[in-house]
């Protein structure tokens, strides 16, 4: 289509396909055959729909057409929704931690100040943010540069693209490092009490 704009109805048309044939996985094995035969009536629906769009080129009838067969085919079974979709209960909100407040938790390897030190400019005055590099060596620290690689490798073998950011996958990880530090500070407060 160099130089033509798509009509309203035909784009109204392209939506109205993608919506048919957006049918979400079943939550468990029963849902199975009923996800597996609405699909199917879908993809047929969409065929006939695109055969007699090509037959009388009119996108606003066979819009309508489709709509209707959708409404005749809905979702009958329990739809999947992933663990990390579903809402945090307000105690495993708290518990996330952000980068900002766990990242003077690790030396920073541009300016070289300790654990707890807040960064400092070539001029030795106090950074207004950390560097980046205390970024990349807090999320080191807490798994996550591992991660990305691992989820990276995973999808090229599947033969997909990835950046491998999983922000929740990395919130838990975040998490747990400073479950670590509490634990390891915990352990060596008691340790010099004796």
């Amino acid at each position: 289509m160099s130089g033509e704009s798509m009509s309203d109805a035909m784009r109204e048309f392209l939506a109205e396909i993608v919506t048919a044939l957006d049918v979400p996985l079943a939550a468990d094995d029963t849902g199975d055959r009923a996800h597996q035969r609405i699909l199917a009536d879908r993809v047929s629906s969409v065929s006939i729909s695109i055969q007699g769009l090509l037959q009388d080129g009119d996108p606003v009838f066979d819009t309508r057409w489709l709509r209707k067969r959708i409404t005749e085919t809905p979702i009958t079974y329990e739809p999947y929704v992933r663990r990390d979709e579903t809402a945090m209960t307000d105690a495993e909100a708290s518990e996330q931690l952000t980068r900002g407040d766990l990242v003077d938790t690790v030396i920073c390897p541009t300016c070289n100040v300790a654990v707890g030190v807040r960064c400092i400019t070539r001029a030795s005055k106090p950074a207004r943010e950390p560097h980046g590099r205390r970024y990349s060596a807090l999320e080191q620290a807490a798994g996550i540069t591992q991660h990305r690689a691992t989820a990276r490798r995973e999808a090229q073998a599947r033969g997909y693209t990835s950046n491998g950011l999983d922000h929740k996958a990395e919130a838990s990880l975040l998490t747990a490092y400073a479950a670590r530090r509490r634990s390891a500070q915990t352990t060596a407060s008691g340790t010099t009490a004796r």
